[in-house]
Parts: structure tokens; sequence; C-alpha cells
């Protein structure tokens, strides 16, 4: 089930230096389906 990304979302991607991707699979980790290796691999690298 997808979350919608409402208005407050838009704005918080807009004031803060943040990877849309990234930010979308929190929300898809929030859904119960778990963290993602690949999730783990990018803030690794960072």
């Amino acid at each position: 089930m997808q979350r919608m990304i409402r208005p407050e979302d838009i704005t918080l991607l807009d004031t803060q230096p943040l990877d849309i991707t990234a930010y979308l699979r929190d929300l898809e980790s929030e859904d119960g389906s778990g963290h993602r290796p690949d999730r783990a691999d990018t803030h690794s690298v960072r």
C-alpha cells in the first residue's frame, strides 16, 4: 500500500537537502516491509 506524499512533506524536502529516493524508501520501510539492503548501503557510503 503506497502512501501519498502530502504538501508538508514536499515543503520538508525543499527546506532540507534530502535525497528523494532515500526519503521514499523510509516511507516504504514504515509500511512493515522492513529495511531494504540498498538503503543501508547508501547510508554507509556517506
